[in-house]
């Protein structure tokens, strides 16, 4: 996939597009790992469909969280911290996490803290070691 000048600037300025902005978000877990899995579905529950969907990765075995979405017509894609910083924000359930770490002024600590906890919760999965 060839990245523009323009995609590049939208794909970095994406972590702080407000979801309504947003269309057709879709955040990439590895199916074939079972914490992913459940993760997914328990996030993918609380949020409506219109809003954001959950769906298998199609790259075995990702090492990231990846979330694609249209802004404005182009496409758009987070992965790693930028996608955890997204996904805190603007999830339902994360929007108390996002509230907390913005008022002692460490959003993108608190995002990269999230991306290491379930870098290391992975570990306890079979198929992820």
């Amino acid at each position: 996939m060839e990245l523009s000048k323009d995609s590049l600037e939208i794909s970095a300025a994406a972590a702080h597009i407000d979801a309504p902005r947003a269309l057709n978000v879709v955040v990439h877990y590895d199916s074939a790992c079972s914490l992913c899995t459940t993760l997914a579905g328990f996030m993918g529950q609380r949020v409506p469909k219109e809003q954001m969907t959950f769906e298998p990765s199609e790259t075995p075995r990702p090492e990231q969280l990846t979330i694609e979405m249209m802004i404005e017509g182009q496409k758009a894609e987070l992965s790693g911290k930028e996608a955890w910083l997204w996904l805190t924000e603007h999830h339902p359930s994360l929007r108390e996490v996002h509230w907390l770490a913005q008022k002692l002024g460490i959003t993108e600590v608190a995002a990269g803290a999230m991306m290491r906890g379930a870098d290391v919760l992975r570990r306890f999965c079979f198929r992820c070691r």
